[in-house]
Order: C-alpha cells, then sequence, then structure tokens
C-alpha cells in the first residue's frame, strides 16, 4: 500500500544522460505545471540533483515557485510510507522558531517514542548546548541542523543539553525504528464541564489507521463533546489516510460528500479523482473540531482542514499559520530514486484550494516547549479548553479571522528554512 509507483523501465539506462533524460520526459509528462515551465536541456549540466532543479517551476503571478518537488532513494521511501519506520535518532529540535535568532535557545521539540533519543531519556523542552560539538548559535547562524539525519545506522549524534539548570552529555547511535504515528489519546473535561477527545497525529501513514478506530470508538463510549486533533509537526502523507481520519470527525452524517477532488495537469485529466466520506462505523460525528497547527502542519494534514471545512464542519485552528501546500506527488522510482513532483492540487467539497500562504489560526499561539503534548496545560490545547467553553480565544493569544480563500490563494514567498528528513517533508500521496 505504501510503495511507489510502478517502476518506468528506462529509455536510456541509468547512466547520468540517461537518468536526465528520462526525468525530462517525466517533467513534461506528469509535471502539475509543465505547461508553465521551459523545457530545459540537460546539456552542460554535471548533475542529476542540479537538473532537478533545473526542471522546478520558477513561480508566476497565480503560482509559488516549486519548493516542494524532491527526489531520494527508493529503499528508504518504502520503508517510511509502506513499512512505517524510518532511519534516525528520534529527535527534532525548534530550527523553524530560532533561524535568524542565533540567540535564543535551541530546543527538542519532539521525541519519537522507541527511537534511540527516547530510549536515552531526551525530552521535549531540553535546550540544546551543541551537536557534535559545534555549538547551538553557530548550527542556527548556519541554519545547519543536518547533524540529526544519519546517513546509516550506527552513524553518531553527540547531544550536549540541559535540563532544570542541569547539563548532560549522551552519543545516541543512528538507527532503523518503527513509527508511532498516532500517540496521546485521551478524554478530558473543561472547566465548562465540555468532554473533549484529544489526539496526536504525527504523521498520515497506513499504520495510524487501526488507532484511528480505537480512538474514537474511545471518544464515542465517553460521549465527547468537542474533538481536538494536534497536527503540528505532521507533515503530511497519504490522501486515503486522511480521508479515513475525516471520515471518524465526519461520522455516519457526512458518509458519500467529497473529501478531496485531486486535479492533473491538461495532459492527465483522466487521472482525476475523488475521495469521498466514507463509513467508519455508526457513530455520530463532531460538529466542530480544533486542530492545532504549526509551520509543519502540511500537505495531506492542511487538506484535511480543508476537507472538513469543506462540508461544513467547524474547524477552529490554534497555534501559528500551517505551511502552504496543496498539491501533491504521485512518487515514482526510477534507477533506485524515488521522484515526487507536484503531479496534482488538492479542492475540497466546495472547490476551495491554493492556499498557498497556509491556514491561519483562529487563536495564533506560540507552542509550548516546556510541557508535553496533549499536557491540559500546555498552551495550544488549554486554549482549545477554553473556545470550547468560551467560543473566545484566551487572553495573550492574537485572535483572528481565517483568511478568505481569494487571500490565502496569493503566492506564496514564505522560504522552507529548516533541513528535514523524510518524515518530516510536506508529502500529499494518493493512496
Amino acid at each position: 500500500m505504501g510503495s511507489v509507483q510502478a517502476p518506468t523501465p528506462p529509455t536510456g539506462g541509468c547512466s547520468l544522460r540517461g537518468q536526465q533524460d528520462w526525468l525530462r520526459g517525466h517533467f513534461r509528462d506528469r509535471y502539475f505545471w509543465a505547461d508553465l515551465s521551459p523545457d530545459s536541456s540537460p546539456d552542460g549540466v554535471e548533475t542529476l540533483d542540479a537538473y532537478f532543479e533545473r526542471l522546478k517551476f520558477a513561480g508566476n503571478a497565480d503560482f509559488p515557485a516549486d519548493r516542494y518537488s524532491s527526489f531520494g532513494t527508493t529503499t528508504s521511501f518504502n520503508q517510511y510510507y509502506g513499512e512505517g519506520k524510518t532511519l534516525g535518532y528520534g529527535l527534532a529540535v525548534s530550527g523553524f522558531e530560532v533561524i535568524g535568532y542565533p540567540d535564543r535557545p535551541l530546543v527538542v521539540r519532539y521525541v519519537e517514542p522507541g527511537s534511540p533519543a527516547a530510549r536515552a531519556g531526551v525530552a521535549r523542552g531540553d535546550r540544546v548546548l551543541s551537536l557534535n560539538g559545534r555549538p547551538a548559535r553557530d548550527l542556527i547562524e548556519k541554519n545547519d541542523f543536518g547533524a540529526l539525519v544519519p546517513t546509516a545506522s550506527g552513524d553518531q549524534l553527540r547531544l550536549e543539553a540541559e535540563r532544570g539548570g542541569q547539563t548532560y552529555s549522551l552519543t545516541l547511535a543512528g538507527e532503523i525504528y518503527s513509527l508511532l504515528p498516532v500517540q496521546g489519546v485521551r478524554v478530558q473535561q473543561s472547566a465548562g464541564g465540555r468532554r473533549i477527545g484529544y489526539l496526536q497525529v504525527q504523521s498520515f501513514l497506513s499504520q495510524a489507521e487501526p488507532d484511528f478506530e480505537l480512538a474514537f470508538r474511545q471518544f464515542d463510549r465517553e460521549t465527547v463533546d468537542d474533538l481536538v486533533i494536534d497536527l503540528r509537526y505532521n507533515p503530511g502523507g497519504l490522501v486515503s489516510t486522511g480521508a479515513k481520519l475525516a471520515s471518524y470527525v465526519g461520522g455516519i452524517r457526512k458518509v458519500g460528500l467529497p473529501y478531496a477532488k485531486l486535479v492533473y495537469n491538461s495532459k492527465n485529466t483522466g487521472l482525476n479523482q475523488t475521495y469521498l466520506f466514507t463509513f467508519p462505523y455508526n457513530w455520530r460525528g463532531v460538529d466542530r473540531a480544533y486542530v492545532l497547527t504549526g509551520q509543519r502542519t502540511c500537505s495531506a494534514s492542511e487538506q484535511l482542514v480543508n476537507g472538513l471545512r469543506g462540508v461544513g464542519i467547524q474547524t477552529v485552528l490554534i497555534g501559528d499559520t500551517s505551511c502552504g501546500k496543496p498539491v501533491g506527488f504521485v512518487p515514482t522510482d526510477h534507477c533506485g530514486n524515488t521522484f515526487s513532483i507536484v503531479a496534482f492540487e488538492s479542492l475540497n467539497a466546495r472547490g476551495e484550494g491554493r492556499y498557498f500562504n497556509g491556514f491561519e489560526p483562529q487563536c495564533r499561539l506560540a507552542d509550548d516547549l516546556s510541557r508535553p503534548q496533549g499536557d491540559p496545560a500546555e498552551s495550544l490545547f488549554a486554549a482549545a479548553h477554553y473556545h470550547a467553553d468560551t467560543g473566545r480565544c484566551p487572553a495573550g493569544s492574537q485572535s483572528s479571522q481565517a483568511l478568505s480563500f481569494a487571500a490565502l490563494m496569493r503566492p506564496a514567498q514564505r522560504p522552507r528554512t529548516e533541513q528535514l528528513p523524510l518524515g518530516e517533508r510536506p508529502v500529499m500521496i494518493p493512496r
């Protein structure tokens, strides 16, 4: 289910020129912006990476430049999106938040359960002092967090960090470990007596789907009034998995309505397809969902917000503006690499899309890295409780109305500034 599209037979072998020629044809056929991009020859281009960058859409008055298309090894791609595993150390830091501010602390924002970092006791909120001997200030100034991404099992990361005024040092070894895409499922009662269900979804991998059912059966048993979906670190994944979660949120009342329509370029209109809200089980659904968002809420995660809004489910966003990626890929293998080029755009049941500036939160709040996600006192989750009780954003947040779709469709200029491992790259895959 998670493997890439069947390999396309090489037309010129796997020499550099053969791969470049294949890539040129792939872009001319499948690229969403094929009609808007020049057909560039590979003559004189000495690497596949350089030619790939040359073929990417440079942007115009209607669309931003392509900052999404990429490629990497098919082995790692299938391992992540097929098996639900990744090679890593298991910790992520507050890169977006400190770029341009070298005096700000670099903080651990997320630790993957079961990873080397988790087993060693690294925790969200720990202040990073150095990575492999390089001070945090230097990492921030150079925007270089590549040390957090091992290239092979056994690679080592020397971490010096601080917690509660106490410094600690340890060495982590990179390894392949299984991911846990759904975490923190619980039901809590707000100060006003509303029962609020919470689930943290780190990625839309197919491995998440059984946990969706377990979570919503619990929400059903405990008769939740509102739902909080934590997507602040979710870069996306499979459209089918996002549609499954949306179907649980919508319940039996939304069955058969369009969730997302994928629209391809003029050469591939026969590939256009619509995902529907399906019947998960006899669950009534909710009328309102709170979604915790940030700059890393991307692609299939934004598609979830757009899909829920398209069928009239009230979505209240709390946190920061999402990344702005209403387009997706049909990953294709060639000569051992998987090429993920933008192939389609996604629209909801009302035909709304092209939110390249991202979705603005109704309640703008900074991520609270001092507390675990899902802690009742953590700022984003606490804001959802407060809004559920009062209909208002809490004091200290910047209350705003969501941007109109006309505003969201303006080309975005915000760059991606953080080096991202495979599991944090924006992805929307029609599977």
